[in-house]
């Protein structure tokens, strides 16, 4: 951890000298948050508080503390209709305390207390966000019945040229979910649907999920397309139809 050293008798002592002990606790505290995230990969996680409350109408986000791109951030709550849950995330306000206001030598005005908090905004799919998601169900992971989270990170995933469409991944913790609605050009698909998958969604062992062709029928496999999953972050699909939907896909990263 950086420290200022103050020489005996006494040093000059200029904005950049407060600014290097301020920037070295910012240091110690994200490598503090670092140990303590809940998956290496995670930069922005919820360390207190920020329950999600939902009566049909609307939600209700308690006040808390949030950890975005590793600074720690007060919360104070907020309240939307429960309709917009896929469009909103918890995001970085930044403000000034009108009791900083300074005149300085240049008889210039200038703000020098300088607030960030968070705040309720709008997704844009940004890892320096925490979103929020309707995924909110049961699903079975590793012999254990898991609630997916309403507080997640969500990705936009860049698909190949011949696919059009929406491929969405939430993670929380080390947990992954896919959905989306595909199109292909070509009238089917036979193989990689996107460049590469980043490494922290990425899962820890190779995945093979049906995709249903005509409707769900558990008599046969031979009426289900597959998507694969592999640890490289390979993703490929094959299904003979031109739209497919991919619900809800889970597996852990590690």
């Amino acid at each position: 951890m950086k420290r200022l050293i103050i020489p005996p008798g006494g040093m000059p002592f200029e904005g950049d000298d407060l600014k290097y002990i301020q920037d070295s606790f910012f240091e110690g505290f994200k490598f503090l948050l670092q140990a303590i995230s809940p998956d290496p990969d995670e930069i922005s996680f919820i360390l207190q508080g920020v329950e999600l409350n939902n009566d049909g109408t609307t939600i209700t986000l308690t006040p808390g503390i949030v950890v975005i791109n590793y600074e720690m951030l007060e919360f104070p709550g907020a309240s939307f209709p429960a309709s917009d849950i896929d469009s909103k995330a918890i995001v970085i306000d930044e403000s000034y305390d009108p009791a900083g206001n300074e005149i300085f030598a240049d008889n210039v005005s200038k703000d020098t207390y300088f607030i960030r908090k968070a705040k309720l905004g709008t997704s844009t799919g940004v890892r320096k966000e925490i979103a929020l998601t309707d995924s909110h169900q049961f699903v079975y992971l590793g012999e254990k019945i898991m609630e997916l989270p309403h507080l997640s990170r969500k990705y936009h995933l860049e698909t190949k040229d011949y696919v059009s469409g929406d491929l969405i991944a939430y993670k929380q913790a080390n947990i992954v979910i896919l959905q989306g609605k595909l199109s292909s050009s070509t009238g089917s698909f036979n193989g990689e649907i996107i460049p590469t998958l980043p490494s922290h969604l990425r899962p820890a062992h190779q995945i093979l999920s049906l995709i249903p062709i005509d409707g769900f029928d558990n008599t046969t496999f031979e009426k289900h397309g597959i998507i694969q999953i592999t640890k490289s972050g390979y993703v490929g699909l094959w299904h003979p139809h031109q739209n497919v939907v991919i619900s809800n896909i889970v597996y852990s990263t590690r």
